[in-house]
């Protein structure tokens, strides 16, 4: 509370320092277990919450080593307690977490298997203990399999987890309790794996459909749902999905997809403008589609998105001038997207025009000391575009 009240706090310091004492705190829980067994779930679930901390602060090793003696801890009390529902809860949860943090140190025979024994443990899960919290639990672990085989080009294998994944959410997605919103949240991304996985094998007839009535179901959840933002920034990624498969189609209805895509943007604006917290989410989350986008060399879809986080920092930055992350964030934004521009050769000087807004907003920051290394590569990679761009028009000097 002393830091946040301090006029010169520095929140991602904070953040730290926050970690750093519940992690002082979680190792002492787990030192100080006494009686007979101190293997027990509590040193398991300390370990496991130690771990996550630890992966989240990016000392990976530490964090594997916390998470491999709680996945002893949980295997040993389940050989002598095969139903414990704490017990298989907490398994589930710390696969998941050991996928996560994995490194490519792991052998190849680790690849992928904690992410099925997560869903079958999940399944054994459900029939111990059926209810909203088990289902949950089965959704995530049926999407984090699919999801992690569509990465290593598996669709075959990923696909009936997709399909599982849906028809698991579909009893509780009409529910107001916190795990139905967060089932929400899971059959919106599997909406999204299903989409692509039909792109991906020429099905676009079918990849439209499944948008539509996908889209037209999600949109009767999010005024019932309003504060899930994961719900909401799915809703705009199917929206941009829909705008890139009609335009794909050269269908008329493009035009009209593209100004809902445009009012889901700015529904999301109003939300970071009004909140750092909601500000952080959706620029992440956008970035990780942006990504996406960028190892698919989707460049139509790839800009519209860029633009639409564009229109979200600056409009954070409306309200929070002073934001240096904002700042550093916008013009690394106005790099790339000048960039594409100018590498496509799209007509007008929009390319042109953002390349220097980049240049410009780098120099100041640059000039405050407020740039980290990384974003000194990005403001050499503006000004190398920008250069280029002076020499396709014949200005060499």
């Amino acid at each position: 509370q002393q830091g946040f009240d301090r006029d010169d706090v520095d929140l991602d310091e904070l953040q730290k320092q926050s970690l750093q004492i519940a992690l002082d705190g979680l190792r002492r829980v787990q030192q100080s277990g006494t009686g007979e067994d101190p293997e027990n779930l509590a040193s398991a679930e300390a370990l496991r919450r130690m771990g996550e901390i630890l992966s989240r602060v990016g000392e990976d090793q530490e964090a594997m080593r916390c998470l491999t003696q709680a996945d002893g801890i949980l295997r040993t009390w389940l050989r002598k307690h095969p139903t414990d529902v704490k017990a298989l809860r907490g398994l589930i949860e710390n696969l998941w977490i050991l996928d996560e943090t994995a490194d490519v140190d792991v052998p190849e025979s680790a690849e992928g298997t904690w992410l099925h024994e997560a869903t079958e443990t999940a399944r054994t899960l459900v029939k111990q203990a059926p209810g909203a919290t088990s289902t949950r639990l089965l959704a995530e672990s049926l999407l984090n399999e699919g999801q992690a085989l569509l990465d290593q080009e598996r669709p075959r294998k990923a696909t009936p987890l997709i399909e599982e994944c849906l028809k698991t959410c579909e009893p509780l997605l009409d529910g107001t309790s916190q795990e139905c919103s967060e089932v929400r949240s899971l059959w919106a991304d599997a909406i999204d794996l299903q989409y692509l996985r039909l792109s991906q094998r020429g099905r676009d007839d079918d990849a439209l459909r499944v948008l539509k009535a996908s889209l037209k179901r999600l949109e009767e959840f999010l005024p019932k749902d309003p504060d899930n933002l994961d719900l909401s920034m799915t809703h705009l990624v199917l929206k941009e999905r829909l705008v890139s498969e009609l335009d794909f189609q050269a269908s008329p209805e493009a035009a009209e997809a593209e100004v809902q895509f445009q009012q889901a943007v700015t529904a999301l604006s109003e939300r970071a403008k009004a909140d750092s917290t909601d500000f952080s989410i959706i620029h992440e989350t956008l970035g990780i589609w942006i990504q996406s986008r960028e190892l698919e060399e989707d460049y139509e879809s790839l800009l519209r998105l860029l633009k639409a986080d564009l229109t979200i920092v600056e409009m954070r930055l409306s309200v929070a001038k002073d934001d240096v992350y904002a700042r550093v964030e916008q013009a690394g934004l106005c790099a790339k997207i000048g960039a594409i521009h100018s590498m496509l050769e799209m007509p007008g000087n929009d390319g042109r025009r953002l390349l220097e807004k980049s240049i410009a907003l780098y120099t100041k920051l640059s000039e405050s000391n407020s740039l980290e290394v990384e974003d000194r590569e990005s403001f050499v990679d503006a000004l190398l575009s920008a250069a280029e761009l002076d020499q396709d028009e014949g200005r060499d000097s």
